[in-house]
């Protein structure tokens, strides 16, 4: 049909969360719809996966993201500023420019769009919000569509924000379309900020869809326990590890395990007088394996994000397994809790470094009356339908559609 350009964060395969469902976009738009794809994002490995009908263009001043570089000794980071130029230059970048990525973007934009004159559509996405500085610095005709995955000029985890939403502002009256998630797009409707709405696309995480996992051997679990795991990252401010570890230290249940597949260093960092033998860090790992997790566990674990305006995309993707779900909130606003109030197989606790007797109870009671249980694919979708891959697709399809022919037109 025609050409896209994605901009993502990092490619496959050690891919992450928001790069994942571009990826996983990207995958459907080319299969159903027969859009070739471009694809720019930061490489993660020398082998990079192929993909039918998309062509990467990799940024290679990087670092392999399984080395979480704030972990490591002082004398391995010198060692390593040393041995590795580029890793020095973008660690300098990181430190001192707010969009520190934007130039590795825009060198890669600009070859892309020469190499392919057939682009008739840009997606943005983000986080990183390079990828939008990126697109807005280029001189072209070919429209563009802001994908944020991550909420902007609110995120808490942004310093100098009101810089930051001058620049959000100014990217929206660039683009043609602006795709966010509903709850951004409530604030947007609500007035909260300065926005083009009729350029506004209200999308869900496209990470509800039915599964087909490989029944390889790199995860086994003993049938004799009950096997928990949360697949995903940590962070300080926004999704800290230690509620979560302190609940399952306080189960003492010896035949309840919590399998955490992501960076171990930093749980172990910030608290590592709560581990014990049930608790089990596996590492960062391939996607295939992390779905190994998933599938195989009796219970998920969703930790909520301190950002109100910010619903954890693995959410989700756990939905896909129809597996019970224990989720642990971080506000009284937290947006999980309406997905868990129409999701049968859940239990929605308040996170804290101190549970009582009650909520332990409550933990242990649903973890154990839970285990074998599962929802069918076709009934999870009939209660989240706008969640599906088709769903979301279908609707930036549409948008693509109609902004891209309009360009066309216009000639």
């Amino acid at each position: 049909m025609g050409k896209l350009l994605f901009l993502t964060g990092n490619l496959p395969p050690f891919s992450g969360a928001t790069s994942n469902i571009v990826m996983n976009v990207a995958s459907y738009l080319h299969q159903k719809y027969n859009y070739d794809i471009v694809m720019i994002g930061f490489k993660t490995s020398n082998d990079i996966p192929k993909f039918d009908g998309i062509t990467f263009y990799p940024i290679t001043q990087t670092y392999n993201p399984i080395e979480n570089f704030r972990f490591i000794p002082l004398w391995k980071k010198i060692l390593k500023l040393i041995l590795n130029p580029s890793f020095l230059l973008l660690t300098l970048r990181r430190k001192y420019r707010t969009f520190s990525y934007k130039s590795y973007y825009k060198k890669l934009i600009k070859r892309a769009l020469k190499e392919n004159p057939d682009i008739e559509y840009i997606i943005a996405s983000a986080f990183p919000f390079d990828t939008i500085v990126a697109t807005t610095s280029i001189k072209t005709k070919i429209p563009f569509a802001e994908y944020k995955l991550d909420p902007w000029g609110t995120n808490i985890n942004l310093k100098n924000k009101a810089y930051h939403h001058k620049i959000e502002e100014n990217a929206d009256k660039k683009a043609s379309a602006i795709f966010v998630t509903p709850i951004v797009y409530k604030n947007y409707v609500n007035g909260m900020y300065n926005v083009p709405i009729h350029k506004v696309y209200p999308l869900e995480f496209p990470e509800l869809k039915e599964l087909n996992i490989l029944s390889n051997q790199e995860v086994n679990f003993d049938d004799d326990y009950v096997h928990c795991s949360f697949v995903g990252l940590f962070y300080n401010n926004i999704r800290n590890p230690r509620p979560l570890i302190t609940l399952f230290h306080k189960l003492k249940d010896q035949k309840i395990k919590l399998h955490i597949v992501g960076d171990p260093a930093f749980v172990k960092e910030e608290c590592p007088e709560l581990l014990n033998d049930n608790i089990i860090l596996h590492g960062y790992q391939p996607k295939h394996v992390a779905n190994q997790f998933l599938s195989k566990s009796d219970i998920l674990i969703n930790l909520g994000n301190a950002n109100p305006d910010q619903l954890p995309s693995k959410l989700i993707e756990y939905l896909s397994f129809g597996k019970p779900i224990l989720n642990v909130t971080s506000t009284d606003e937290c947006p999980t809790i309406p997905y868990m109030e129409k999701y049968p197989l859940a239990c929605t606790i308040s996170a804290s470094t101190n549970y009582g007797e009650q909520t332990i109870s409550k933990v242990n009671s649903f973890i154990s009356n839970s285990k074998g249980k599962r929802l069918d694919y076709k009934t999870v979708a009939s209660l989240f339908p706008e969640c599906t891959l088709e769903y979301v697709c279908e609707k930036m399809y549409n948008v693509i559609k109609e902004k891209s022919e309009g360009k066309n037109s216009a000639k």
